[in-house]
């Protein structure tokens, strides 16, 4: 939901912007306004298609395993595919020393993102993390996965070809409980 008001307010200052460098009569300083309007446009969408994905989040992940309960807020993940174009984005981009990577460097990032094929969600619960693995341990919430491996706070589980691992961590400075899911599906 936060991501819906940032890219609201962003909307706002798009438009504003929009009057000021297009609409109003011309002034000495035109340009800024107008480049304003551009850059504020572009992260309105940026922001809501990141809102609108970590609404479909908590649906993605319902698809495979029941999530966990009392879930407080989510975290996007970008999946393999967008990972991979912001990498070869930033592979391209020209070298500046203010990043402190060369553009081979962030080429060979590039490459390694290439071979990321693992699916991950990020969700915080109230539940503690012993909760969350009690949770788990009751095969009506693991549906027809089956556990592979027991070792609170790490639960791994498997379904033909595909597994499923899930590590929960207690965030003692926000009084929650991450659960972070990763997903594979297929062999290496």
């Amino acid at each position: 939901m936060t991501n819906f008001v940032l890219a609201a307010v962003c909307a706002g200052l798009c438009a504003l912007n929009v009057y000021l460098g297009f609409v109003r009569p011309p002034q000495m300083l035109r340009r800024y306004p107008q480049t304003a309007a551009i850059v504020f446009f572009f992260l309105t969408i940026f922001i809501a298609y990141f809102g609108w994905r970590e609404i479909r989040a908590v649906d993605e992940l319902a698809a495979l395993i029941d999530p966990v309960p009392e879930v407080v807020s989510v975290l996007y993940v970008p999946t393999p595919g967008e990972m991979q174009a912001i990498a070869k984005a930033m592979a391209a981009a020209p070298g500046t020393t203010r990043t402190g990577n060369t553009q081979a460097e962030r080429q060979q990032l590039a490459k390694k993102v290439e071979g990321v094929r693992s699916r991950y969600w990020r969700l915080d619960t109230t539940l503690s993390p012993g909760a969350v693995i009690s949770f788990y341990r009751d095969q009506s919430h693991r549906r027809d996965w089956e556990m592979m491996a027991d070792a609170p706070p790490f639960l791994s589980l498997k379904r033909g070809a595909e597994t499923l691992m899930i590590y929960t961590s207690r965030d003692r400075l926000r009084s929650k409980t991450e659960v972070w899911y990763t997903y594979r599906q297929g062999s290496d």
